[in-house]
């Protein structure tokens, strides 16, 4: 997902990432470890850490308590959404939609688009995906539309071996007839190959 522009904090695009910089955020490094997990259980970065701090005593129930805290509370965590509309350049918080995982975003993004389909589509998709990626994809296909008389087909676009990644030429063979609809990533996750989209 590409970021709006005009967000306060961004990295101009192709500007080279200050790593030293980005370690300093984070307690592991002091350690000499290297982290290569940055899913569920990715390293919090310090100013996470002493927000969860500062949160603590204060901290209720959102949206569902009718103290005075729990008041506050609501009130921080809707401001979130302010926060992040303008960091990435949205409009307003009404184009933010915030999810616990991938898995669960891209669940909400299928299952959005479930009215969309029609018989004969296709799905493309590819062999780097990571399953939150994959699975719903697949599911859709194989046992939710057919439900609904649909006959949608997933197909999953190979990479090129010598390459590591894949290309429009692997796309395009995978693509006949064309698709309709591609879900595919714009970096992969476990070893960081870009996809050539442009």
């Amino acid at each position: 997902m590409a970021a709006g522009r005009g967000g306060a904090g961004q990295a101009q695009p192709g500007a080279p990432i200050d790593v030293r910089a980005v370690r300093r955020h984070f307690s592991f490094p002091g350690r000499g470890r290297i982290v290569l997990n940055n899913a569920a259980s990715t390293q919090p970065p310090r100013e996470l850490l002493a927000l969860y701090q500062s949160l603590g005593p204060g901290y209720e129930n959102v949206h569902r308590g009718q103290s005075t805290a729990s008041q506050a509370m609501t009130a921080l965590f809707e401001e979130s959404y302010d926060t992040i509309a303008r960091f990435i350049g949205a409009p307003g918080r009404a184009s933010i939609a915030l999810y616990r995982n991938t898995t669960e975003a891209v669940n909400a993004v299928m299952y959005s688009l479930l009215t969309e389909f029609r018989d004969g589509d296709n799905v493309v998709t590819t062999l780097m995906e990571h399953n939150s990626n994959y699975v719903p994809w697949y599911a859709m296909c194989r046992q939710i539309l057919p439900r609904f008389g649909l006959r949608v087909q997933c197909r999953l676009a190979r990479f090129d071996p010598p390459q590591g990644s894949w290309t429009w030429i692997t796309l395009r063979r995978w693509s006949t007839p064309a698709p309709n609809w591609c879900a595919a990533p714009a970096r992969r996750t476990s070893w960081g190959p870009g996809i050539p989209w442009a």
